[in-house]
């Protein structure tokens, strides 16, 4: 057997293993192979960079040119026909005047709610799409992108989101006022309870300028003695309170408690002289009701009320 194995692998070496000629073969092929894998990749490196190059360059004449792309129509324009984003550097979103007045536009229509959640304020269109800017746009620059009527919309979104706020703001203050009153009629007597009950009628009924129809006090005078509901819209008399379904205008040209001189029209100083003679003759009107032994007692009750608001109530 030592002899068999010695003679195999004298015929394995003799026959079997590769000259030189064919590992050199091997080898240049090898070579061969690994060379044309490198120039492969170097022309698809080369072709990357010179497409990287040219997207630069085309980026560096567009910006000399001063052109932006529109971040909601994709249209190409001169970047002082639009306005930026608060984004820093290249991630600033560009949009032209165009959309961005139709955003503003869209942004100051909605609804209360929404209004809250931003502040009245309009930012980035794609602020919840990844955009990083944080602070909306300033209201000089809204006001030099768009036209009148849009920044006007935006001027009325603000101005309902402030009154909304205030008239919460009072309701709530109202609601504070009156849980801390009721708690204070528990302990008075029915007698006084009575008189505390007329005291706050007149104080809210009477003195108080507000809606007929649905109690919201009235806040704001623009001018205009035919007053108009912020809550429900009912038009009614700064004279005499009448309501006036949707439009006051016709009847306080005719309501007898006008006073002379006085139009549909007038001035703060004139609103506040037909307020005092309402609250007067009203107040005179409701004691005239009231048992006597009552009326003395919410005079009195009232002296306050009734000299805040320079009134002479006679019992």
């Amino acid at each position: 057997m030592q002899a068999v194995l010695a003679a195999s692998r004298a015929l394995e070496q003799e026959h079997c293993a590769l000259t030189v000629a064919e590992v050199q073969g091997r080898a240049a092929a090898v070579q061969e192979q690994s060379a044309a894998l490198m120039e492969a990749r170097r022309q698809e490196l080369r072709a990357q960079h010179e497409a990287e190059r040219r997207q630069a360059q085309q980026r560096q004449a567009d910006a000399a040119a001063g052109l932006r792309v529109c971040c909601i129509c994709y249209d190409e324009l001169d970047v002082a026909g639009g306005i930026e984003c608060g984004a820093a550097g290249a991630a600033a979103h560009f949009t032209c005047d165009a959309c961005f007045g139709e955003h503003v536009l869209s942004e100051s229509e909605k609804d209360l709610h929404d209004l809250r959640e931003r502040g009245g304020q309009v930012f980035c269109p794609l602020r919840l799409h990844g955009c990083p800017c944080a602070s909306p746009y300033p209201g000089q620059a809204a006001a030099a992108h768009v036209a009148g009527p849009v920044f006007g919309a935006f001027l009325q979104a603000q101005a309902r989101l402030a009154e909304q706020v205030l008239v919460r703001e009072l309701e709530q203050q109202y609601e504070v006022r009156l849980a801390a009153e009721r708690a204070q009629l528990v302990a008075m007597a029915a007698d006084e309870l009575q008189v505390e009950h007329t005291r706050r009628h007149v104080v809210d009924r009477l003195l108080t300028l507000q809606c007929p129809r649905c109690g919201a006090a009235f806040l704001d005078f623009n001018g205009c003695f035919a007053l108009t509901c912020h809550r429900c819209a009912c038009g009614f008399c700064a004279y005499c309170l009448a309501d006036c379904g949707g439009d006051a205008h016709a009847h306080v040209a005719a309501c007898p408690h006008r006073g002379g001189g006085e139009s549909v029209f007038g001035q703060p100083g004139a609103f506040e002289a037909a307020q005092r003679r309402r609250r007067q003759r009203m107040v005179q009107e409701y004691l005239a009701t009231l048992a006597e032994r009552l009326r003395g007692r919410v005079v009195a009750a009232c002296a306050q009320d009734f000299a805040d608001l320079n009134l002479d109530v006679q019992t």
